[in-house]
């Protein structure tokens, strides 16, 4: 049985920080994260983001897993 923690995903905001839901709009920034060599040494060896070669098909199935 797969476990939901929110209805939907919050946001959180700060005067310096903004996490919300990521949204297709973030696809080329979240690319560009994911295969930033300095960003990946720090990240553990399976990054999801790299699985698949079209960042979209990411962005559909992001909030499924």
């Amino acid at each position: 049985m797969k476990t939901q923690f929110f209805q939907s995903v919050p946001t959180l905001q700060s005067e310096r920080l903004i996490l919300r839901r990521l949204t297709q709009a973030d696809a080329g920034a979240l690319d560009r994260l994911a295969h930033s060599d300095v960003v990946y040494r720090c990240l553990p060896t399976f990054l999801y983001e790299q699985k698949y070669p079209d960042i979209h098909r990411v962005m559909d199935g992001l909030y499924d897993e």
